[in-house]
């Protein structure tokens, strides 16, 4: 779920990663871990909170907490981590 409140699907993700993740990726955006709910060899849930993840709709909103699932793909522990789940919240005051 991004910061708009859309529900984005596996295919829907695959094809528009960029557009999803891309206020994640630029120079100036910084992120925190504000907990880590679980972490495990095989999954982990974690809070992160975002600052300068401006989206153009949004510019006001620069800051985004980003509740985050991932999970290992496959049994052995080479295998990459997939996220499974991503849900994102604008923040209006920092310190919510």
């Amino acid at each position: 779920m991004d910061v708009h409140g859309k529900r984005w699907n596996r295919e829907e993700v695959g094809k528009e990663f960029e557009i999803v993740f891309a206020p994640y990726a630029k120079k100036n955006a910084e992120y925190m871990i504000e907990e880590t709910l679980v972490d495990t060899s095989d999954v982990l849930v974690a809070v992160v909170l975002w600052k300068n993840a401006i989206l153009a709709s949004m510019e006001r909103v620069w800051m985004h907490r980003m509740s985050v699932v991932l999970v290992r793909e496959g049994v052995r522990e080479d295998e990459e981590w997939v996220i499974l789940l991503a849900q994102v919240t604008p923040v209006q005051n920092p310190h919510a």
